[in-house]
C-alpha cells in the first residue's frame, strides 16, 4: 500500500523518521507499531535510534514525567520531538 503504513518498519525510519521529519526523540505509546503489516515495534524503533543517533522513548496514555504536555488516547500513538 501508499503512504507510511506501505513501508517496511526500517524504511519507514528511515524516510519518515530522519528523511522527512529528521528526528532528534520520537515519543510513543508503550504499544506502538509502525511500517507495513505493523511489523516494527517499540524494541526495535528503540535499536534502531542507538544505531541511527534519535531516542525513543515509550509512555503510558497519561504522559509521563517529562510529557505532561501529551496527552495521549491510547498506547499506539507517537509524537516526534524536532529540535
Amino acid at each position: 500500500g501508499g503512504g507510511p503504513a506501505g513501508l517496511s518498519a526500517a524504511d519507514f525510519i528511515e524516510r519518515v523518521l530522519l528523511g522527512s521529519l529528521n528526528a532528534r526523540e520520537v515519543v510513543v505509546g508503550r504499544d506502538f507499531r509502525f511500517g507495513r503489516d505493523r511489523k516494527g515495534s517499540v524494541r526495535s524503533l528503540t535499536a534502531a535510534g542507538r544505531k541511527l543517533g534519535f531516542r525513543t522513548d515509550p509512555v503510558s496514555p497519561s504522559g509521563g514525567a517529562d510529557y505532561q504536555f501529551a496527552m495521549f488516547v491510547d498506547t499506539n500513538q507517537v509524537l516526534v520531538v524536532l529540535e
